[in-house]
């Protein structure tokens, strides 16, 4: 067409050394133990096709242990399911830092709805230039120029905190999405979530079982939570459970099963009571606690 300005697709910049190289490549030939654990509760985020979170501030953490906030015009966080990566939004939305899905190594949802990313350093990345805001229409210039001066090209992290508007539902929606599509199905350790799981399970909160009743240990969003709930309820209704007590609305629940050493998928009635039998198949207390990963 006359005057229209063709843009090629160029290929992500590789900032990456050798070692990181590796690892992306042996992951991606992980697969899931079992197709069961394609399964989900509710819909899957990729028919989210793009959801856009507004940022009042992110702040850029270095290798070096140190920290720069960063606040400069309109900020917002972009995470594009169909092309798997994510994005920040920078200067008004002129200036776009993209990275693949692939070079995540942690994410997780702090305190505040603070949403708190880990990438390695010299992550794959691209830095896009847009003549228009947001929704883009037009193809962007792409460069090798970080647009902070410096401040992106040393960061192994983002600590990026939502405006007060976010609802910390749909923080916990792209903690969930992200957490399954980038770790959960290819077997990959989200690193922030498993650095929070390590503490010594003394320092729980005790509860008491009544008569009926059976303990399972919550464990999300990087914590750990004891829950009793009727041996005889459905899954259903521990969702209900879930969603009252702790606020949160899984997407995906799995338990713990010692004979395998696993972690075994929930989708339905009959995967729930073999969950809730684990004890008797162990020939374990009734009063042991179960661990169900909500994510």
């Amino acid at each position: 067409m006359e005057g229209a300005h063709v843009v090629k697709e160029v290929n992500l910049i590789d900032f990456s050394d050798n070692e990181e190289r590796l690892q992306e490549s042996n992951s991606s030939q992980i697969l899931p133990a079992s197709s069961k654990s394609k399964k989900r509760i509710q819909n899957d985020p990729k028919k989210n096709l793009l959801i856009k979170v507004d940022i009042d501030e992110i702040i850029v953490n270095t290798k070096e242990n140190e920290e720069y906030p960063f606040k400069c015009g309109a900020l917002a966080l972009l995470v594009k399911y169909q092309r798997s990566e994510i994005s920040l939004c920078l200067f008004g939305f002129k200036d776009e830092l993209v990275i693949p899905f692939n070079q995540l190594k942690g994410i997780k949802m702090g305190k505040s709805k603070v949403l708190e990313i880990s990438v390695p350093h010299g992550f794959r990345r691209e830095y896009h230039i847009h003549s228009d805001g947001f929704p883009y229409k037009k193809n962007p210039r792409v460069t090798s120029s970080d647009p902070t001066q410096g401040i992106f090209t040393n960061a192994i992290g983002f600590k990026l905190r939502p405006k007060d508007w976010e609802h910390e539902n749909k923080i916990a929606l792209v903690e969930a999405g992200l957490n399954s599509l980038c770790f959960t199905n290819f077997g990959r350790e989200n690193k922030l979530l498993i650095s929070k799981l390590l503490f010594d399970e003394d320092e729980l909160p005790k509860i008491t079982l009544a008569e009926g009743e059976i303990g399972f240990m919550c464990i999300f969003r990087g914590t750990k939570l004891p829950l009793s709930f009727p041996y005889d309820g459905t899954f259903s209704e521990f969702l209900d459970v879930i969603r009252e007590k702790f606020d949160y609305f899984p997407e995906w629940v799995q338990y713990l099963d010692p004979t395998f050493d696993d972690r075994i998928t929930v989708v339905d009635d009959q995967d729930w009571i073999l969950a809730k039998s684990v004890n008797y198949r162990m020939k374990r207390p009734k009063d042991t606690f179960i661990k169900i990963y909500l994510s």
